[in-house]
């Protein structure tokens, strides 16, 4: 439907769907080794699918259905740069550039605690407009 462009229908089934999402398959059977890869191919699905909802929420400025998935992202994985620019963005929208600002910390601890990397200069560019006030 996306690709289609039948943008607004696409968005009511990604919401959909991500409703129905109720955590990992089989998150109680972590040390058995058969579930994994559908685990994991159901939780990237999960995340392809909260990041185009919430970038669609972010660009139809409905910040704080924006920020409620994007919160949903990071729990899932914490290392998603885009989901911690778009909160940036929504804080921005919102005027409390001061808690745009504590994404940008948060992003930059999580990347170093977990892969021991620095923000990608995306994320860096916009910290240094939220910053200057542009």
């Amino acid at each position: 439907m996306e690709d289609a462009g039948r943008v607004a229908e696409a968005m009511t089934e990604y919401s959909i769907a991500e409703g129905l999402y109720q955590g990992d398959f089989l998150e109680e059977n972590l040390y058995e080794d058969w579930p994994s890869l559908p685990r994991e191919h159901l939780r990237n699905l999960y995340l392809d699918i909260a990041d185009r909802l919430s970038a669609h929420y972010l660009q139809q400025r409905e910040y704080t259905a924006a920020i409620a998935l994007c919160q949903k992202i990071l729990v899932r994985d914490n290392c998603q740069e885009e989901a911690y620019r778009q909160l940036m963005q929504c804080y921005l929208g919102l005027g409390q550039r001061h808690l745009a600002i504590r994404q940008y910390q948060t992003c930059v601890q999580a990347l170093k605690e977990e892969l021991d990397l620095p923000p990608s200069e995306e994320t860096v560019a916009l910290y240094q407009r939220i910053t200057s006030g542009a």
